[in-house]
């Protein structure tokens, strides 16, 4: 199914375990840079074999829940859900709106609906956020395990979980906001130029080594080429001075021999 456009306008349910630091593949930095990109339109989403397993494996899971209630909104038909800030798209809802359904196919790793939150326990923070929007009462977590077999667990909401994190989502929703915002205007386009440049010189330098590497290849010897010169140079290896004090003198105070410190403004683009 393709993902709603309008996901990048709000913070989603499955980006909340990794901003509460429950993330094992994504960091809260991770995940603003993410969301930066994508609001920006410049987000590249790569697939992969355990992202198509869990496409392939969720009809399982679709069947398997439809013997417990009706659901609406599975499939391809799966809505996004909006409330406040937040959003979420879960893999159903039932027909009297209830229960929301989570669908897991873990590929590589070995868990089931019982004993998730010893894996995935960002995978609860996801369930909460999708009950909150949808307004449902409870989850159906169905999880589609490597050996074929099918478990699920009914996960009540928490609003008491969702009382004490809620305010620390809004925090994260208030600085992706001044990261999209950014300073003044003439800052902005200042920093967009900064960013085009390091992507350019980037590719020049991938380029710019591609190229020599090529040339020396050809000319192991050295060679002269207008203002470019391929030179063979012999290079004693280093005096490894921390050696040195560490044999001949190990009780000296290295602190007196310390230059002056200093500072400096570092400007960090993100990749």
């Amino acid at each position: 199914m393709p993902l709603d456009p309008n996901r990048k306008n709000y913070l989603t349910a499955s980006n909340v375990g990794a901003i509460l630091g429950q993330g094992k593949y994504k960091t809260p930095k991770s995940v603003l840079n993410d969301m930066v990109k994508a609001y920006n339109g410049t987000l590249v989403y790569k697939d992969n074999p355990a992202m198509a397993h869990g496409r392939n494996s969720e009809y399982k899971g679709v069947d398997y829940a439809s013997e417990f209630m009706t659901f609406i909104g599975t499939g391809d038909d799966q809505v996004f859900v909006t409330k406040d800030f937040l959003g979420a798209t879960p893999d159903g809802l039932s027909k009297d709106g209830t229960t929301v359904l989570e669908i897991k196919a873990p590929y590589s790793q070995d868990y089931s609906a019982h004993n998730y939150e010893l894996y995935m326990p960002e995978y609860y923070a996801q369930m909460q956020v999708q009950m909150y929007v949808t307004g449902a009462t409870r989850a159906l977590f169905v999880v589609v395990q490597s050996d074929g077999d099918i478990s699920h667990t009914f996960v009540p909401y928490n609003k008491a979980w969702m009382d004490e994190n809620y305010p620390k989502l809004q925090a994260f929703w208030a600085e992706f906001q001044r990261a999209i915002v950014g300073g003044n205007p003439d800052d902005r386009k200042l920093a967009e130029r900064l960013a085009t440049i390091q992507k350019q010189i980037a590719e020049l330098e991938a380029e710019y080594e591609q190229v020599k590497e090529k040339l020396v290849a050809n000319n192991p010897t050295g060679g002269h080429f207008g203002d470019v010169v391929v030179s063979v140079i012999e290079k004693k290896g280093s005096v490894d001075y921390r050696r040195i004090v560490k044999e001949v003198a190990p009780d000296t105070d290295l602190e007196s021999y310390r230059g002056k410190g200093s500072s400096y403004i570092k400007v960090t683009v993100n990749e």
